[in-house]
């Protein structure tokens, strides 16, 4: 198991403009094709962030998910316009320990 975890930073103001983007047209859109663990906005250090960490059974399943959602109708499109609100946009990936989880 593998995890991204993605960072969007949004110019000042347009965290609500993306949130409600992703709500009315990108959920749809992603749903089939990646497993969202969480999704947060910051309340400290950096501001006007929103941070999403995606599961994936590995990076071959990751891409090969990918190369599917970029032949979904519509989402090109939906893409563009999210990025014009974005100042930048950083993708980690993490791999899971053999620690347990935190409960």
């Amino acid at each position: 198991m593998i995890y991204e975890l993605r960072t969007y930073t949004c110019y000042p103001g347009t965290v609500p403009t993306v949130l409600d983007m992703w709500e009315k047209q990108g959920k749809a859109m992603l749903d089939p094709y990646f497993k969202m663990v969480g999704q947060w906005t910051s309340e400290t250090g950096t501001a006007n962030q929103i941070v999403t960490l995606w599961a994936f059974d590995d990076m071959n399943h990751r891409q090969e998910m990918r190369e599917k959602l970029m032949k979904h109708p519509g989402f090109l499109e939906y893409l563009t316009a999210c990025r014009k609100y974005y100042v930048t946009q950083t993708s980690q990936f993490l791999s899971a320990t053999a620690l347990s989880p935190i409960k």
